[in-house]
């Protein structure tokens, strides 16, 4: 018997083999397995989309009602800032129970949770003094133009970070 690379791959193949036989390892991953791995983090990213589109119409109407009717003469990124805290409020839950719902509930989940929407917090509310403090750009479009770009960061914070 020869010792060589050629030899070593043979050993590895029925090392790797008989592991998986007797250990009850998974089969190697096929195309197959791939299209039903996308399949399902792409329902997964509708979910996240739904999720996240239900909370921007409710955020959007909170701050409109604040800003415009309950509200009209306080300064407007506080009132913005109350309209997340309460959009935020719910969204965990909805993610919790739905979108990340096939993801066991890691240990400290909220509080990683807390650190993702607090980051999206601090990006919105630089985006929103930004649009409408310095460039003066009408605070409704600002809202839209914010709550458009931050749930692509926090799709890959949660995704990652929070739900792991």
């Amino acid at each position: 018997m020869t010792h060589g690379p050629a030899n070593q791959i043979l050993l590895d193949n029925k090392y790797t083999s008989s592991r998986q036989k007797f250990r009850g390892f998974p089969p190697q991953p096929t195309a197959g397995m791939t299209k039903v791995r996308m399949s399902f983090e792409l329902k997964k990213l509708i979910r996240f989309v739904i999720v996240g589109g239900a909370t921007f119409v409710f955020q959007f109407c909170v701050y409109w009602i604040c800003s415009r009717i309950l509200m009209p003469d306080l300064p407007l990124l506080p009132v913005y800032m109350l309209s997340l805290g309460y959009a935020i409020a719910g969204n965990y839950t909805a993610h919790r129970l739905w979108t990340f719902r096939d993801q066991k509930p890691a240990q400290g989940s909220v509080w990683r949770y807390a650190c993702v929407a607090f980051s999206a917090v601090l990006l919105n509310a630089a985006i929103f003094h930004l649009g409408v403090n310095l460039l003066h750009i009408n605070d409704l479009i600002i809202v839209l133009i914010a709550e458009s770009l931050i749930p692509l960061i926090t799709y890959a914070g949660h995704r990652f970070f929070t739900f792991r």
